[in-house]
């Protein structure tokens, strides 16, 4: 995957990490690689996503 910057990649992995996404679900990936691009919708992630928390 092609980044836009190290910020952009720390973001990504940041929100695969928290959502305990799997490299596999290439939709899942494909929206976080657009929230993490920008950095204000990577600050409003809680608004616009509900992160799976698994137990």
């Amino acid at each position: 995957m092609q980044f836009r910057s190290d910020e952009h990649k720390r973001r990504f992995n940041d929100l695969c990490e928290r959502d305990k996404t799997n490299i596999k679900d290439i939709e899942r990936c494909s929206l976080f690689y657009i929230f993490s691009g920008t950095e204000l919708l990577y600050k409003n992630i809680e608004m616009l996503y509900t992160l799976r928390i698994i137990l």
